[in-house]
């Protein structure tokens, strides 16, 4: 029985810790989505993962 409580208890937070440590990214940060603008630079020391959701301004 015991067993069964600790596998829902990891099958649970491995559901719901990545929604939690997800982060939202506004692209071009204040610019916004713009014609000449360095996107490859913007993105440069980031680090994205799974989860993650990218934003206009």
């Amino acid at each position: 029985m015991a067993s069964t409580q600790i596998f829902f208890i990891i099958a649970t937070m491995a559901v719901f810790v990545p929604s939690v440590l997800a982060k939202e990214f506004v692209v071009g940060d204040d610019k916004g989505w713009t014609n000449n603008f360095d996107y490859q630079a913007w993105a440069k020391g980031k680090v994205f993962q799974v989860g993650d959701t990218l934003e206009s301004d």
